[in-house]
């Protein structure tokens, strides 16, 4: 019997692309390039981040990441999973998941 379900947070529950709109507004007909793009080089800055231990980075877009919208269909998921614990196992840090979970109204179970 399943007695938890453990989701990854980004590119699972949340769209890491759902700030393709705000990069638009900054440079018109490439905000999907500029998504894809800074999603991989904030891939890379964790990567050396966790290997620096120092990170910078453009507030006004990383703070689109604290906001990040969920896929259709995670509301409707987790509905059918109620009662099981639900949790995110992330390589994202406590300061950046959880503003995006409290932005979203999903509840997650403790680690």
């Amino acid at each position: 019997m399943v007695q938890a379900v453990v989701f990854d947070a980004y590119g699972t529950l949340y769209d890491v692309h759902s700030v393709i709109q705000r990069c638009e507004s900054f440079f018109p007909g490439k905000g999907i390039q500029l998504s894809q793009l800074w999603r991989a080089k904030q891939l890379e800055y964790t990567w050396q981040r966790s290997l620096m231990q120092r990170y910078a980075a453009m507030e006004t877009l990383m703070s689109e990441y604290l906001a990040l919208a969920t896929y259709p269909d995670v509301a409707e998921t987790l509905q059918k999973l109620r009662g099981k614990k639900q949790m995110i196992l992330s390589n994202g840090s406590p300061d950046m998941l959880d503003p995006v979970v409290r932005h979203s109204g999903l509840h997650f179970d403790a680690c």
